[in-house]
């Protein structure tokens, strides 16, 4: 139980879960994972970031800021990624109900047609891009300052 030990066993225990999460959740996608696994990673991403600034008294702050700004670049990928779906659906919705009540034009529906296609181009290229940003947040050296700054509670814990 966690109300007993000291906060930063804790601390140390619950970041090096969240990345372990982290790490499964992004090892996990490929390019034919659904949009909503890399919501869910998104999720988890924040969850780390958080625990991570949190806790940012009881670690060197240089490895502290050299993590989170790690977790930003994952994070900014997966939100534009997820920002770009949002807003292909919402011009979809626009269209429809423009169409169903004969409020837009052929030209108008088309031009709304490009900027989705647009919209989903570039959210099809922050999918491509995702496999090199997360390939560097999971690297080896990155791993180790993880392992070195919160595997230290070794209470049944397994490395990367």
């Amino acid at each position: 139980r966690d109300e007993t030990l000291p906060v930063g066993e804790v601390a140390n225990a619950r970041t090096w879960r969240a990345f372990r999460r982290v790490l499964t959740e992004g090892r996990a996608i490929d390019d034919a994972s659904p949009p909503a696994q890399l919501h869910e990673l998104r999720k988890d991403c924040k969850k780390l970031r958080y625990l991570i600034e949190f806790f940012d008294s009881l670690y060197p702050k240089q490895e502290g800021r050299q993590l989170v700004k790690l977790l930003k670049v994952l994070l900014d990928n997966l939100g534009k990624f997820q920002d770009l779906a949002v807003q292909a659906e919402h011009l979809r919705d626009i269209a429809q109900r423009m169409r169903d009540e004969g409020r837009a034009s052929t030209d108008t529906l088309l031009t709304m047609g490009v900027l989705v296609g647009d919209l989903l181009e570039h959210q099809e290229q922050a999918r491509q891009d995702f496999a090199e940003i997360f390939a560097n947040f999971d690297s080896e050296s990155h791993q180790v300052l993880f392992k070195t700054l919160f595997a230290t509670h070794k209470r049944g814990g397994k490395g990367a």
